[in-house]
């Protein structure tokens, strides 16, 4: 477990360099922590970062308030991401949403892709307190009011003081990341299989250098392996037990892209549009 101790470390250090650029009105600095905070809280939300899931959530909510999220809305959001894969819905969709090509479909997916959806978390978390009216029909949230109350007063706390260091400087900031956040979300599973029996599992894994793999919290990089085991934190997603285990559960040859090179390609590919060719499972001979 010696890795993941760095790893720990070093998301205590961007969460520390986060608020250093946002107390020295330093956008920027704030910027490139905040991108690494965006991976360092997906590992946060399944309790892989620290052995206490106290000490997880309690990282979480700073972690994510940073990024003007509210920490049980992504959670859960994510949990049923886990369950819903690359299923023939609409809602587990990025590219495939819509069934018909239209400029509603293009509109919405680049709107998608630029992150919209982060926006909308911003918003939705504003009203996760008073679940019982808005997120009644989302089974997958599971926190309770005073919680997800707590946790956005802490996440508004934040945007004052986002707004406070940095005035209008934010806007662009946030913009920046959110064009990030929107290009990372769905960068592992980019014009893959839907639905079937192995739909919740479709996405890519990418090999690329342990220092990096680490920087940017494993299973942002060990996608596939992520999803077949999502139990497991990163640092044990690249042993050869959970490579034999991804292999029996989907019985084809993994997506498998080499070097942060292939990583950023991939990335780039989403921009051709909503409605790519979808790259078919390699069965096993």
């Amino acid at each position: 477990m010696r890795t993941y101790r760095i790893e720990r470390a070093w998301a205590l250090l961007c969460l520390f360099g986060c608020y250093y650029g946002i107390f020295a009105s330093a956008p920027f600095v704030t910027l490139f922590f905040l991108v690494f905070l965006f991976h360092a809280g997906h590992e946060a939300g399944h309790e892989h970062l620290f052995a206490s899931s106290i000490a997880n959530r309690v990282f979480g909510v700073l972690c994510f308030s940073c990024q003007m999220h509210n920490y049980f809305l992504l959670r859960g959001a994510h949990a049923e991401h886990h369950t819903c894969g690359r299923e023939d819905r609409a809602h587990c969709l990025i590219d495939h949403r819509s069934k018909v090509k239209s400029l509603t479909a293009y509109v919405e997916y680049y709107a998608l892709l630029c992150g919209w959806n982060y926006v909308g978390f911003i918003v939705a978390g504003c009203l996760l307190p008073f679940r019982s009216f808005v997120f009644r029909h989302y089974p997958f949230l599971r926190y309770s009011f005073r919680s997800a109350l707590l946790c956005e007063l802490v996440v508004l706390l934040h945007i004052v003081i986002v707004f406070w260091s940095f005035g209008l400087m934010a806007l662009l900031v946030y913009s920046l990341f959110a064009l990030y956040w929107g290009v990372s979300q769905n960068v592992a599973h980019y014009a893959l299989p839907i639905g079937g029996p192995h739909g919740k599992y479709a996405s890519r894994t990418f090999r690329v250098q342990p220092a990096l793999s680490a920087a940017f919290f494993g299973s942002t990089f060990f996608h596939l392996e992520h999803h077949v085991v999502p139990e497991l934190p990163s640092d044990r997603l690249q042993s050869a037990a959970v490579s034999d285990r991804v292999r029996e559960v989907i019985g084809a040859q993994p997506f498998v892209v080499i070097g942060f090179g292939g990583y950023l390609k991939c990335l780039v590919q989403q921009f051709r549009g909503p409605f790519p060719a979808q790259m078919p499972w390699r069965e096993f001979a």
